[in-house]
């Protein structure tokens, strides 16, 4: 791996993290008044949405930036 390339987020790392913490995307999702599609697909990486991001973050103890950076696939361009 080049040093200046960052490893790519796993997504089992998220759910992982969901389990430890007893946070379900159903939670999230209740929390925001949104459906839990819409919140699979933002944690999914398929969508984005800085106020689903934020809310998970909060609940999961960790940054947005950290969740955005280390747990969330990034879109492919």
């Amino acid at each position: 791996m080049i040093a200046s390339m960052k490893p790519t987020p796993d997504k089992k790392a998220l759910l992982i993290l969901l389990i430890e913490k007893g946070i379900t995307q159903s939670e999230i999702a209740r929390q925001l008044g949104v459906g839990r599609s819409h919140v699979i697909n933002v944690l999914a990486g398929r969508r984005t949405s800085a106020r689903v991001i934020d809310c998970a973050a909060r609940l999961l103890g960790v940054s947005a930036d950290d969740l955005r950076e280390n747990y969330i696939p990034r879109r492919a361009a």
